[in-house]
Parts: structure tokens; C-alpha cells; sequence
């Protein structure tokens, strides 16, 4: 219970609330011709790989589907989902600057 008590709080509530900041924060910032990862990159943030394990997975759900979409490992921290020759989105995993210095 408590696990999808959290899982509804980090999708209902959290995740909108992050996605619209660091769209804010992005576009007060915004630097010509600068992608997000780059910009998240200037701000401090570090990119963490995706796990085997993702990968695989993800793999394995587009081969119950599989009409032309494939999944791309992107410089070893974005998995990328397409459909033939389009990308259709990306995913990937950052940490937070004090994050990484903690670990670090």
C-alpha cells in the first residue's frame, strides 16, 4: 500500500510540479541552440547511465509490440524510443548537484 501511495504522489503531484520548474528555469535561462542535457550539464546536474536491466526491459516490452519502434542507448544516459527512422521521445537520469557531492 504504501508503495503506491507513493508511486501516485511522485506521478500526480511531484513529477508535474519538477517538470514545470525546470521548464521555468530552463526558459529564463535559455541558451541559443542549447539542448537539455547540455543545460542541465551547465547547471551542475550529472547524468547517471541507464541500468542493463532498463535497457533490457525495454527492449523486451517494444518486442510484445513491435511495429517498426526500436530503443537506443544514447551516449551511455539516454534511452531513446523510435518508430522506423523518427525518434519519438527520450529518458534519461540526472542527480542533483548536492546529490553528487554527497556521493562523491
Amino acid at each position: 500500500m504504501q508503495n503506491r501511495a507513493r508511486a501516485l504522489v511522485e506521478r500526480v503531484f511531484l513529477g508535474p510540479r519538477i517538470a514545470g520548474s525546470l521548464a521555468r528555469i530552463y526558459r529564463a535561462h535559455e541558451k541559443v541552440g542549447c539542448s537539455w542535457w547540455e543545460w542541465l550539464g551547465s547547471v551542475g546536474f550529472k547524468p547517471m547511465p541507464i541500468s542493463f536491466a532498463n535497457h533490457c526491459q525495454a527492449k523486451l516490452l517494444l518486442g510484445l509490440f513491435n511495429d517498426g519502434y526500436r530503443a537506443e542507448e544514447v551516449a551511455n544516459h539516454r534511452l531513446v524510443l523510435g518508430w522506423k527512422s523518427r525518434c519519438l521521445l527520450s529518458a534519461s537520469i540526472w542527480m542533483s548537484p548536492s546529490e553528487s557531492d554527497v556521493i562523491n
